[in-house]
């Protein structure tokens, strides 16, 4: 049984609170990019009215959403949560 510590920035054991507050965090940030990456890449008229407003239509839009798949890609601590939490059979 593979056990394990989170460590936080400072260094040390981070609680049990904190860790879940932590990870609150991660998900919920996470669950919001995702979100956005769909109306940006699907068009929606709400995302090309934002992205118009500010003269970055259609490439801001689309520059942005690949700059957040990639952030939410990227964080590899959630796929080692999963896997942790869900260890493959032998």
């Amino acid at each position: 049984m593979n056990s394990a510590v989170s460590i936080s920035s400072t260094g040390k054991p981070m609680t049990s609170t904190l860790l879940i507050l932590d990870w609150s965090c991660r998900v919920i940030a996470a669950i919001i990019l995702l979100q956005t990456l769909f109306f940006k890449f699907t068009g929606a008229p709400e995302s090309v009215y934002i992205f118009t407003r500010v003269g970055a239509e259609p490439w801001g839009r689309i520059g942005s959403g690949v700059v957040e798949l990639i952030a939410v890609w990227n964080d590899w601590k959630v796929y080692r949560a999963i896997s942790a939490a869900y260890p493959a059979a032998d």
